[in-house]
């Protein structure tokens, strides 16, 4: 488990898949090469927002509140959410950190899997115009 001061920052999705049984890689509920963000924040915020690139049905995924570390265990605790279901809830997380490549998984062995890498710094020509 990483440490907390590890975490805080800003991470674009490296990948996002799920597991078979046999741990196997199949598609994640976003398809193959989805987008997006994740920030945890010094403070304890956390906010999460994934999206399918593919053209097709449209699909989005995102979550925001607070997180922790405890117990060997990165905890999400949610508190507004694109799934209503899942507002109020507490996701428990096994996180690794190697290389720089944050991995996030549901289960220690199979499960939904995603790998997040430390976004780089905003570009002047991606920043909002006001």
């Amino acid at each position: 488990m990483p440490r907390p001061d590890d975490l805080i920052g800003t991470w674009q999705l490296a990948s996002f898949h799920d597991t078979d049984p046999t741990g196997a890689p199949t598609a994640g509920p976003l398809g193959a090469e989805p987008a997006g963000f994740l920030t945890y924040t010094a403070s304890g915020h956390l906010s999460v927002a994934m999206m399918r690139t593919a053209p097709g049905e449209p699909a989005f995924m995102g979550y925001a509140g607070t997180w922790r570390v405890e117990d060997g265990v990165l905890r999400h605790h949610i508190l507004v959410c694109s799934r209503t279901d899942w507002v109020g809830e507490e996701q428990v997380r096994i996180a690794e950190l190697t290389d720089g490549l944050l991995t996030i998984r549901t289960t220690p062995d199979n499960g939904r899997i995603v790998q997040w890498r430390k976004a780089e710094a905003a570009q002047e020509k991606h920043a909002i115009r006001r």
